[in-house]
């Protein structure tokens, strides 16, 4: 019997900056009312924006310790439930159906972040655009450029034109048309899922034939979602250093810091 070696990624404690990234927004779109001394926000406005602020960055949290859990279970399913050699199509099955929920709720950070930056700029990331308006993105960099935060600018497009973050972006909105495309989602069974004939992870698997070769391409599949992952704490760690920096600047000279 093979050894099997699960490798188990551990959750970031600095997940938690998250949360100190939607306190620092918060602080840097009402700095005149908090910092700088001037009129007051009412007790009830406070509370209420503040707490649309920290929602965000409590769901960015949640969404960065399922991003680790997704990898950890992709490699659990792949190393152990699956080890059977007549368990080949449900191993592929289990490939895609763990790489699609990864990339989904990769999606859904990054949606969060522009929510989470459009409060930062004052807009409501509730509000939809109306038809000939700019997309929810597209006003956030502008409001933010506005505001003299191109730092804020360029760790977003430095995110976003990362090759990791673009491959999961594509092949989220590949599956989510597909989605649309089947309402019934008749693709989502062993049978049909990895015979999609548009998605490139799907051509992959179908011309796998021999359990060792689809262990190799599960390991790099797994590799490419931990490196993505990476990104996405690279990217919350520069963010989380900008806005800090942000907010030590409204400090009154000799006031309180906060430590990194």
């Amino acid at each position: 019997m093979r050894q099997i070696e699960v490798r188990v990624i551990p959750r970031d404690a600095d997940a938690n900056r998250w949360y100190w990234i939607s306190l620092f927004g918060f602080i840097l779109r009402h700095r005149d009312a908090i910092i700088a001394g001037g009129p007051s926000m009412p007790a009830r406005d406070t509370d209420e924006a503040l707490e649309g602020f920290k929602r965000y960055g409590y769901e960015l949290e949640i969404l960065e310790h399922d991003l680790t859990w997704c990898i950890n279970e992709f490699t659990f399913t792949s190393d152990i439930l699956y080890a059977r050699p007549g368990d080949l199509e449900l191993k592929k099955f289990a490939v895609v159906y763990h790489a699609d929920n990864f990339y989904v709720r990769v999606h859904k950070l990054i949606e969060n972040i522009y929510r989470l930056l459009g409060q930062v700029v004052g807009l409501d990331p509730k509000r939809r655009p109306s038809a000939g308006d700019p997309s929810l993105r597209d006003q956030v960099r502008i409001a933010l450029a506005k505001r003299k935060l191109q730092g804020i600018i360029q760790i977003l497009r430095s995110f976003e034109e990362n090759r990791w973050i673009q491959r999961a972006v594509e092949a989220r909105n590949l599956f989510v048309h597909h989605y649309r495309e089947e309402p019934e989602w008749p693709m989502l069974t062993p049978s049909r899922r990895f015979r999609e004939p548009e998605d490139p992870m799907a051509r992959d698997l179908r011309r796998i034939d021999q359990a060792t070769d689809l262990d190799r391409y599960a390991l790099r599949k797994a590799a490419g979602l931990s490196r993505t992952l990476r990104e996405i704490r690279r990217f919350r760690d520069r963010l989380f250093d900008f806005l800090h920096d942000e907010y030590r600047r409204l400090l009154p000279a000799g006031g309180a810091r906060t430590q990194k």
